[in-house]
């Protein structure tokens, strides 16, 4: 694929912006207007695609696109690509696969967010908390009641970078339904455990991918626990109140058997290095490439 004419164009970042906080999406300033200072020169020339599950349709054809390690939403939920699209490099394998199936070559290396450990100190030493993050859209208010039973701490990804990242550092280990809770937990070397509620029926498809996309970035594979879904019950009559009654003992059994430090995982220090270091290096790259 041509390289672009770097030094015409300027960046601006492309990620989600959501009404709902999202500690994910969020991620994308934090991170990479720390490392590309020269990015607020907005100009519609050049879009910055980082971090999120963002690499599809929803970009216009005309402006050139520098991608930089994001993911894409299924096998086949890729735009076409054409000249307007820098690859440096994508998220995972299965990323990597739909990229290639347009016969273009592309690397992989894997989420951009773990590029956070930089930013922050891995896990305290005195950690005790056990924290549990839902999704960013699920209605905070059960997982609530869930934690304070479980005695967990609920961390929720609409806090900002700082305050998300702080409370994981205070953990033992994590449980989440939020990707990147896993993604930061990681990076900070915390243990994390995913598991499934609201997330499976509202992403559909793009729910399994990018979790398996991820994890094998990193030498992992990914198996969840899938639990109920839980509604806000100021919305709710007395029967569905009753039947909520019902899920939220079942998600707490469950979840005293899963949610064990013995069955937490974390990635392989090395695997876990490496990545950083090519993560460092693409960076380099595009200081380089684009002036910044």
């Amino acid at each position: 694929m041509p390289v672009l004419k770097h030094s015409e164009v300027y960046l601006k970042l492309g990620y989600f912006d959501t009404q709902l906080r999202n500690v994910g999406d969020d991620l994308n300033p934090y991170i990479f207007k720390h490392y590309f200072p020269n990015m607020d020169n907005v100009h519609p020339d050049c879009v910055f695609i980082g971090i999120g599950s963002i690499f599809d349709g929803r970009f216009s054809p005309s402006p050139q696109k520098l991608v930089f390690g994001p993911g894409a939403r299924g096998a086949n939920a890729l735009p076409e690509l054409d000249n307007s699209w820098d690859i440096r490099f994508v998220r995972g394998p299965l990323t990597q696969a739909a990229v290639q199936k347009q016969g273009i070559e592309c690397p992989y290396i894997s989420d951009p967010g773990l590029l956070i450990s930089e930013f922050f100190e891995p896990k305290s030493a005195n950690a005790q908390d056990i924290g549990l993050i839902p999704y960013f859209r699920t209605e905070h208010q059960p997982w609530q009641e869930i934690a304070d039973r479980l005695s967990f701490k609920l961390i929720s990804p609409r806090l900002s970078v700082e305050e998300f990242a702080n409370s994981i550092r205070q953990c033992r280990f994590v449980v989440t339904e939020a990707m990147h809770g896993a993604i930061i937990a990681d990076a900070l070397r915390v243990p994390w455990l995913p598991y499934s509620s609201i997330t499976a029926s509202h992403e559909k498809e793009t729910h399994q991918f990018k979790w398996t996309d991820w994890c094998q970035s990193v030498g992992m594979e990914f198996s969840e626990l899938n639990l109920p879904i839980l509604w806000n019950p100021k919305k709710m009559g007395i029967a569905s109140r009753l039947k909520q009654a019902v899920k939220k003992r079942i998600i707490c059994n469950k979840l005293k058997h899963y949610a064990s430090a013995d069955n937490a995982l974390l990635s392989d220090d090395k695997i876990f290095s490496e990545r950083m270091q090519q993560l460092k290096e693409q960076i380099k790259k595009a200081q380089k490439d684009y002036n910044l």
